[in-house]
């Protein structure tokens, strides 16, 4: 949760200070997200399914690396670097939510 306010830091710092502490969120966010969401997602699917499961999460992260930089650069160099940060910051919250929402499976098989 805490990549969200990294962004906003870092996208409306003023000073130094602000910029590093925006920084080191984003930072512990980054090396704490990825194995957190590969283990809540490890949990969905059947045993037989786990590797579709886990291909799926990694293709679609391949693809955000690939897309991501490219649509965020558009936007910085199109709206600014507050809007873009604001921007990029909400959509990480956007897992959370989808997450939230999908029912918890049962181990199976």
């Amino acid at each position: 949760m805490l990549s969200a306010p990294g962004f906003l830091l870092i996208g409306w710092s003023t000073n130094v200070i602000v910029l590093g502490t925006g920084l080191l969120f984003y930072s512990f966010a980054a090396a704490v997200v990825v194995p957190c969401l590969s283990t809540v997602v490890s949990s969905y699917g059947l045993d037989s399914q786990k590797g579709i499961v886990m291909g799926i999460l990694r293709s679609l992260g391949a693809l955000a690396r690939a897309l991501g930089p490219v649509a965020s650069a558009t936007v910085y160099w199109l709206a600014g670097a507050e809007v873009c940060f604001t921007a990029c910051a909400s959509l990480f919250l956007l897992p959370f939510v989808l997450l939230r929402c999908m029912p918890k499976q049962s181990k199976q098989e």
